[in-house]
């Protein structure tokens, strides 16, 4: 009721109906009657309340919501993103990356893994095509994540573009401009047969003002 614009009385509307008829039919074709006269007014209300969404949310409730913008090619999840992120940093050189979700293996990045990771084509769950499907527990992708977790990491410096970003972080708006030092940790809890891994940022500027995010992943 809230999306649809308040110049229309639900209350008097629906309070009329039940004075008015005494069966169920009747209830029910007056109801039908009143969602037909307010469908225009209900689909113009939510496309634009959809858009709202869009343009104003987090990524982060975009993400929870599982609000997709249809103009998008294709919805790749979380996990599928940042797979594919490292998989195209980890195989520079090694592949030729056709989109969001596949790539040509051209080179072996594992000399002694040729058996389990041919050259070919990959790509993500529930693509069209013939090609090895790719996912956290290909050999590949487990071989890449072994080599970047047991990389040693010096320091860095790092530019973010906030400008660049499609979406909104609203956690982040207050460090534009800013700079400062920005650290990832990796917290593991074992229990029950169970597994799982927060990956913890801290971030404090050069005036002082601090950040933490954690993201967790359970196995």
């Amino acid at each position: 009721m809230g999306a649809i614009e308040s110049g229309i009385d639900f209350e008097k509307r629906i309070a009329a109906i039940y004075q008015r008829c005494r069966r169920p039919e009747d209830i029910q074709s007056a109801f039908d009657q009143l969602q037909l006269e307010l469908s225009l007014e209900i689909n113009e209300s939510m496309t634009r309340t959809r858009q709202q969404l869009l343009e104003n949310f987090d990524d982060e409730v975009r993400e929870k919501l599982k609000v997709r913008d249809e103009s998008s090619k294709a919805y790749l999840n979380r996990y599928e993103r940042l797979l594919m992120q490292l998989t195209r940093h980890e195989l520079s050189g090694h592949a030729e990356f056709l989109g969001d979700a596949s790539f040509r293996l051209k080179t072996q990045p594992f000399p002694e893994k040729t058996a389990s990771i041919p050259l070919d084509l990959y790509e993500l769950p529930r693509r069209s095509g013939e090609a090895h499907l790719y996912r956290l527990n290909h050999p590949l992708s487990e071989a890449l994540l072994a080599r970047a977790r047991g990389r040693d990491l010096p320091l860095a410096e790092i530019h973010f573009d906030y400008g660049q970003h499609d979406g909104k972080v609203t956690l982040l708006e207050p460090f534009i401009g800013k700079s400062g030092w920005l650290t990832l940790s990796l917290f593991s809890v074992e229990s029950l047969d169970q597994a799982e891994d927060h990956l913890i940022f801290a971030a404090t500027s050069d005036k002082g003002n601090r950040w933490r995010k954690r993201s967790r992943h359970a196995y």
